[in-house]
């Protein structure tokens, strides 16, 4: 093989590995549509991922502390133990994600959608969710201490403990 096909070659294969969303790393800044992507113990914390399709990815235990996730779309995402502590994540869909043992400690989760999220295990300590549609998510020995729940769905919520949380709506608090 000539030396010129080889380089072509090359060239190829890494546009190949570049279409494909392999062989480079995650660059929040240009890639806002990674859906399905593997971003495993990524380091994104403090990163601006405004608007992202995040659909499907797999953000096991990523560090995405005071990160703006204002109305990324994480349907279906796996979150399973990621640092979202003071994250932002107005008006996001989180809806079926995975957030088992998530640290969403002083997040900012205001009309987002958590139907259906598993929050089990969860930090949710002084996380403002009002307005959230929790409808349907999975609470169980999930931290709500001090968390804001004024204006939230949580119709179908499965093994809250709402005593901590404040703004409870009426139909949810245990008198």
């Amino acid at each position: 093989m000539s030396f010129m096909n080889i380089r072509l070659l090359a060239f190829t294969m890494g546009l190949f590995l570049v279409i494909a969303g392999c062989g480079q790393s995650y660059n929040p800044a240009r890639d806002k549509d990674c859906n399905g992507c593997d971003l495993n113990g990524a380091d994104l914390a403090g990163v601006t991922l405004d608007g992202a399709h995040l659909r499907g990815a797999s953000l096991i235990e990523a560090d995405l502390a005071s990160a703006d996730l204002s109305r990324a779309n994480l349907l279906d995402a796996n979150l399973n133990g990621a640092n979202l502590s003071r994250a932002i994540l107005r008006g996001a869909n989180l809806t079926g994600a995975i957030l088992r043992g998530a640290d969403l400690n002083g997040a900012y989760l205001t009309r987002a959608n958590l139907t259906d999220t598993y929050l089990n295990q969860a930090n949710l300590s002084r996380a403002d969710l009002s307005g959230a549609n929790l409808t349907g998510a999975d609470l169980m020995g999930a931290d709500l201490t001090g968390s804001n729940l004024r204006g939230a769905n949580l119709d179908g919520v499965i093994g809250a403990d709402f005593s901590g949380a404040r703004n409870v709506p009426h139909k949810y608090r245990k008198y």
